[in-house]
């Protein structure tokens, strides 16, 4: 008999308070492997077997153990160790099916020869038959030759089995070369069968994964793409190779399989929220119409109620369009890799929402460094943008199971780029590009951790804001209402002198002063300048645009500023590339800027925070706790 391991049974432990509630998690504390006892005849059926249903009802009756049956790990030292074993068993299983032989070709002659002399065979033919035995036939020696090749061929698939799993390497001994082009082809010689790890990773560096290594829910989403990528000659004989590698990922899932269960559990209470939560898209249309778009709103929390009543959550999406793939696995990537030394991968983040075309469906991505990517997929695509804001919006609690502890998120290469992400993955440093290209982003957020804190020598502060009837109509807007804006150059000035800046820095910003500021500062902040989206004004007339920053912009790189604009709309998602836009494509490390209108009177208190948090600890972070402080989140983060 041969003993096979097909499984392993798993054990949890959920920890549990005095009164014996559970306070936590269930978590895996051990796995038993499974084993059944087969004989060659049935190890050789099993292994013709290709499809997984089928073995499995195969395997239903035999019998198996979780104790570890003797002698089922032979002991392997060396290769040369191994060929001499498997050479000596074959040599005595050749000598036993050879005697055997013998014998019946002897049985056979006795047979002729009493047949022609018509006597009474003699000596042990006789007692044979006295016994009741009889020789053996030409089909039952096939029978019994093929049962013992078969034990050998099981035979060395565990030894090798074994070898490979305590990374021993194999390859052909001296004494196995000239039996090399008569031997069946192994594939255990195979750059794939010698080592599963490496192959998978060279499959890996081919899906833009390598370096480095994927993060355990991405590893196991790719090892089933990589298993159906394989077509061996003999998928049964590597079949032991790739269910041990498979396992071995599967079980560094299990401590994370808490969080996808997490996801999983909020399901089915989205659909209502969806239908309760009110758009924040729809409130900034009533605040600009006046209108109710009472129908609007209907049609959009009855969308957003269907599509998350159809959503499914796993860690491997399926079926996906190629190009949606891509995109995920080039995320993927980003996430598993290193960011900065001042964070750890662990508490990195990753989060996209992806329209996928080819398939007809919305994929949304939200992965922790701590697992890798968790998927929630919805039917059809989300249209118009106000119904993806809502499906979000209802969203946000599974987004919380499925991303902390991670901060920083970056918001990566999805749909919807005209969605403030900030708003609904608020409490955490988050970060936005519109670029997929994975070194650029991880440079520029290594930049923002590795920027000094702000101080008067490195931060210009320009302030836009009219201090008269004048200044308002050359800044382009109605000079009768100066009585809205009088007060706030005063305020920001104290404010200003309060953190420890020159008051000096808030008269009469221009155009001028902003480039000089671009070339020479780290930090480079504008404030409340009225602004379009490829468009600054400031009080004196003057203007800068695209093309003035793109006059600048070798110096731009060189000096890589992180730019703070608090001015309207200066980040806004158009056909018509934006000053934020330009500023990033020109070499500047980043730019905060809000996408929509913002109120100066709103503004200056995270403009407070941010000068007293910041002035202690990398500006980015500083950001993070301004916004946290005040609840004010329509500035985000670009890096491309």
């Amino acid at each position: 008999m041969v003993w096979l391991l097909i499984g392993w049974k798993k054990y949890y432990e959920t920890p549990v308070d005095e009164s014996g509630a559970a306070v936590g998690p269930a978590r895996l504390v051990r796995e038993e492997p499974i084993y059944a006892d087969l004989s060659p005849q049935e190890l050789e059926r099993y292994h013709a077997l290709s499809d997984d249903q089928e073995r499995q009802k195969f395997l239903e009756g035999v019998t198996t153990t979780t104790s570890k049956p003797p002698d089922y790990e032979p002991s392997v030292e060396s290769l040369r160790d191994l060929t001499r074993e498997l050479s000596d068993l074959a040599t005595k299983i050749q000598v036993r099916s050879e005697g055997s032989r013998a014998h019946n070709r002897a049985a056979a002659e006795t047979r002729v020869n009493a047949q022609d002399s018509s006597a009474e065979p003699t000596g042990r033919v006789t007692s044979n038959r006295a016994a009741g035995a009889r020789p053996r036939t030409t089909s039952e020696n096939r029978s019994t030759n093929g049962a013992t090749g078969g034990a050998i061929k099981a035979l060395g698939r565990l030894i090798r089995d074994r070898a490979l799993r305590s990374g021993a390497e194999i390859t052909a001994s001296p004494e196995a070369e000239t039996d090399a082009a008569s031997a069946d082809p192994d594939p255990f010689q195979s750059p794939f069968s010698c080592n599963v790890v490496a192959t998978f990773d060279e499959f890996c560096k081919k899906a833009n994964f390598n370096p480095p290594t994927p993060l355990a829910f991405d590893a196991l989403r790719l090892f089933k793409d990589f298993e159906k990528e394989q077509q061996p000659q003999s998928p049964g004989k590597i079949q032991l190779a790739l269910s041990g590698e498979r396992r071995r990922l599967e079980s560094t899932i299990a401590e994370h399989q808490w969080r996808l269960d997490a996801v999983k559990g909020k399901l089915g209470t989205l659909p209502w929220r969806a239908l309760a939560i009110s758009s924040s898209g729809l409130k900034r249309k009533r605040r600009k119409s006046r209108e109710l778009l009472l129908l609007d709103e209907l049609n959009v929390r009855g969308a957003a109620w269907t599509k998350l009543g159809q959503a499914k959550v796993s860690f491997d999406p399926d079926p996906i369009g190629k190009a949606t793939r891509q995109k995920i696995n080039q995320a993927a990537r980003l996430l598993a890799s290193d960011w900065s030394d001042k964070i750890r991968v662990e508490d990195q983040g990753v989060f996209s929402v992806y329209q996928d075309t080819e398939e007809g469906q919305t994929i949304i991505q939200f992965a922790s460094g701590q697992a890798g990517s968790v998927f929630v997929t919805l039917p059809g695509l989300l249209d118009p943008t106000d119904v993806a804001r809502q499906v979000l919006e209802a969203m946000r609690g599974a987004l919380a199971d499925g991303l902390n502890p991670s901060d920083p998120v970056v918001v990566l290469n999805g749909a919807f780029p005209e969605i403030n992400m900030k708003e609904i993955i608020s409490g955490r440093v988050v970060v936005r590009s519109r670029s997929d290209q994975a070194e650029p982003i991880m440079q520029r957020i290594g930049m923002l951790y590795d920027r000094a804190p702000l101080t008067p020598e490195n931060t210009s502060i320009l302030s836009a804001m009219p201090e008269s009837a004048e200044d308002l109509a050359r800044l382009g807007l109605d000079s009768a209402d100066f009585d809205l804006w009088e007060a706030l150059p005063q305020a920001y000035g104290q404010t200003i002198a309060d953190r420890g800046f020159s008051p000096a820095s808030t008269t009469h910003a221009t155009a001028s002063e902003f480039s000089r500021a671009l070339r020479s500062k780290e930090n480079v902040i504008v404030l409340v300048a009225h602004a379009e989206s490829d468009c600054l004004y400031f009080p004196d007339g003057s203007q800068v645009r695209p093309a003035d920053i793109e006059a600048m912009r070798d110096e731009i790189d060189r000096n890589k500023p992180v730019v703070y604009l608090f001015c309207c709309e200066t980040a806004q998602y158009s056909m018509v590339e934006s000053i934020s836009q330009t500023l990033l494509r020109c070499g500047a490390a980043a730019v905060v800027a809000p996408q929509e209108t913002i109120r100066p009177d709103l503004s200056r208190p995270l403009f407070s925070n941010f000068l007293a948090l910041a002035s202690g600890q990398p500006p980015i972070t500083g950001l993070r706790d301004a916004e946290n402080a005040t609840g004010n989140y329509s500035m985000e983060t670009w890096l491309g």
